[in-house]
């Protein structure tokens, strides 16, 4: 699908959260609020409140992503919005039964499973995927 090489929800850069931050901290309060919606589009009132005030990011869960083309789309728009700041964009993705991602994105088992089973190393390399 269209844009999937991008897709990986992987860290952002460091001088991005940097920036972010630094910007966060002079800016309104309201300007530093994470928001969920429904749906798996932008809602209109909530593009319409984040140009009005600016909102500091966005936390997706099941049921805002489909496919990896739609989730492609949505943080696509999502990256849009945020006024001067980019949006942090967070997915409630923890392993086990907090699975958000739909296939084709791995599936973790939950951590408890990691942490009695796995070895250090290897609940470490979950966690950084995981963030």
């Amino acid at each position: 699908p269209r844009g999937c090489s991008h897709m990986y929800f992987t860290s952002c850069p460091d001088e991005m959260i940097d920036k972010s931050v630094r910007l966060l901290k002079h800016k309104r309060p309201e300007a530093q609020l994470v928001v969920g919606f429904e749906g798996e589009v932008v809602p209109q009132e909530l593009k319409r409140l984040d140009e009005e005030w600016g909102l500091g990011g966005f936390i997706l869960f099941k049921r805002n992503l489909k496919d990896p083309e739609q989730i492609f789309d949505l943080t696509d728009t999502l990256m849009k919005m945020g006024k001067d700041v980019p949006p942090f964009i967070g997915v409630d993705q923890e392993g086990g039964c907090v699975t958000r991602l739909p296939e084709p994105y791995t599936r973790f088992p939950d951590m408890a499973c990691v942490g009695q089973n796995g070895t250090v190393s290897m609940a470490y390399e979950v966690g950084a995927i995981l963030g």
